[in-house]
């Protein structure tokens, strides 16, 4: 949850993004101008409305794949961008390949080519943004997950944690 002053100051939700990582881009963009941001691995969202859209639709993966692009070139601050962007690089390679053995070339291919496309907008954002910014390149390099894929995984983890046992609940009668 968000104050509703910080979320207006950040200018709220991407609207670009359309779905897929436009929270994770307010939380990126809220922490670099030094609000409290956490990371709660096990906390579970549910989108009733995006379940049309598919784990690993043609929409899905169009819409996450692009926005990851945008998302680092806008958010990603000073040095760690270049530090970073070797990673970065190889993970949308990565997912090129993997989504196009997986019969989604057409989406993941478009999906790239589009953030391409769209890099000149994210630049003007980034500048802006990095100008705001009130906290460290160093204090965000703490705060990021530091494995190679490990960002881009993220999914992979949370349907772990989905497929895993949970204490059961107590009924109020059993307290």
């Amino acid at each position: 949850m968000y104050s509703r002053q910080a979320f207006l100051e950040v200018g709220g939700f991407n609207e670009d993004f359309i779905s897929h990582l436009e929270d994770i881009d307010l939380g990126f963009r809220l922490r670099l101008i030094g609000q409290r941001c956490l990371y709660v691995p096990t906390a579970v969202v549910e989108h009733v409305v995006s379940v049309g859209y598919g784990v690993e639709s043609d929409r899905t993966v169009y819409q996450v794949q692009r926005n990851v692009i945008w998302m680092y070139v806008s958010d990603m601050p000073g040095g760690l961008f270049w530090r970073y962007l070797p990673a970065h690089v190889m993970a949308n390679l990565v997912f090129l390949a993997y989504y196009s053995l997986r019969h989604r070339a057409r989406a993941v291919w478009l999906a790239k080519l589009d953030a391409l496309r769209g890099l000149p907008a994210f630049m003007r954002r980034r500048r802006a943004l990095q100008q705001a910014r009130i906290v460290s390149p160093s204090d965000i390099h703490h705060q990021l997950d530091h494995g190679w894929f490990s960002p881009y995984t993220l999914g992979i983890h949370r349907r772990r944690l989905e497929h895993t046992p949970q204490p059961a609940s107590i009924d109020a009668s059993e307290r």
